[in-house]
């Protein structure tokens, strides 16, 4: 426009006339220069995204005469002109491409809408066959071939207009609900590897971990059936893998929508003693009502009568009083527990702790773990 000196009403006006015959079949085009010549990019009106951007269908070059314009005037006889060549060039490739969709007849049949309604949306159309083809004939079905790696460009018909969406396929649909289970619940100093532990990476070839998985795999059928709350203290040296073993089985219930709560005891309560006043409560709440809890490394925490009867007691308490499921991890057993719990050896904390102990004693079974030191 500049070159040649037109206004931009001009050009507009020209453009409004072939794009007045275009929108009747669902396109329009725009004035635009594409590999050093004026062209049309091509726009398909009924595929829009969430923008109402239409989607480009390509480029149409315009009448050769175009190609040497000397003034204003052939310019816009050529934009005259390539409104037919546009228009008739453009039906012309859309029916061999919606025919050549023969070979994807199920795809068509399955969409109740007319053929002159189809041909509209040829290309989606055509990319939606060859993406679902795709996943049909690759053993890995990420099938990185398509537009959006793990998903198949699918259409649906909603009130007689067609749409498309991304659908994911199976081993992407699986990986984003591990994903989604994987955010659920409260995870406090948690490091990653725990908090993404899973039943199937357990190591087996311990001879010491097999009464522990065949409780754990008991725990979780009778829990899914009847919300079994007796969780397990499980006791054993340091690096043995009693917490990565714990926070599977809990991840493995968090998939059935259960609320899990795996929390680094120690650290736990520094959180809470450094936040009565801004969100006490709520880090409470957490440990107190998840459907299933773990206290990991009880035993390791600086004990104070704050600590052991004023946080402990009353988790433990409500916890007993709901019949919520508990697990606690431990270097003690439970015997070692009491004592430390104890705080001193004068007979009110003893008893203190005794009725810690029998509360933990309601709310689990009692197993222990001896183990080579996975973290070695």
């Amino acid at each position: 426009r500049n070159s040649l000196k037109l206004s931009y009403d001009e050009v507009k006006q020209e453009v409004d006339k072939i794009n007045e015959q275009l929108v009747k079949h669902g396109f329009i085009i725009k004035a635009e220069e594409f590999r050093g010549k004026p062209s049309c990019l091509v726009l398909d009106l009924k595929e829009q995204d969430g923008q109402g951007i239409p989607t480009k269908l390509g480029y149409a070059h315009m009448v050769s005469a175009i190609d040497n314009v000397s003034n204003g005037q052939d310019i816009i006889d050529g934009l005259k002109s390539s409104s037919n060549l546009c228009e008739g060039e453009l039906q012309k490739r859309l029916k061999i491409a919606y025919v050549s969709l023969g070979s994807n007849k199920e795809l068509v049949d399955s969409l109740d809408l007319s053929n002159d309604v189809l041909m509209k949306y040829t290309s989606r159309l055509m990319q939606a066959a060859k993406e679902k083809n795709n996943y049909n004939h690759l053993e890995d079905d990420t099938f990185s071939y398509n537009e959006i790696k793990g998903f198949i460009l699918t259409p649906y018909i909603v009130n007689e207009s067609l749409y498309f969406k991304y659908v994911a396929c199976k081993n992407k649909s699986d990986e984003l609900k591990n994903i989604e289970y994987l955010k659920k619940g409260y995870k406090f100093e948690i490091s990653k590897n725990i908090r993404n532990a899973k039943m199937s990476e357990i190591f087996t070839n311990d001879k010491n971990r097999v009464p522990i998985i065949k409780w754990m795999s008991k725990f979780i059928k009778e829990y899914k059936k009847n919300n079994a709350f007796k969780g397990l203290y499980l006791n054993g040296n340091f690096g043995s893998g009693k917490t990565y073993m714990i926070s599977a089985l809990l991840n493995e219930l968090a998939k059935s929508n259960y609320n899990v709560a795996m929390i680094y005891y120690p650290e736990f309560l520094r959180l809470l003693k450094s936040s009565f006043k801004t969100d006490f409560d709520e880090q409470f709440d957490y440990a107190r009502k998840a459907d299933l809890l773990l206290l990991d490394d009880i035993g390791a925490e600086n004990i104070t009568a704050w600590s052991r009867d004023e946080i402990l007691g009353p988790i433990l308490q409500y916890r007993m009083d709901n019949k919520l499921a508990t697990f606690f991890t431990s270097n003690l057993n439970i015997e070692e527990l009491e004592i430390h719990l104890s705080e001193s050896k004068d007979e009110v904390n003893k008893l203190k702790a005794k009725r810690i102990i029998e509360r933990i004693k309601y709310l689990t079974d009692d197993l222990k773990l001896i183990s080579e030191n996975k973290r070695n």
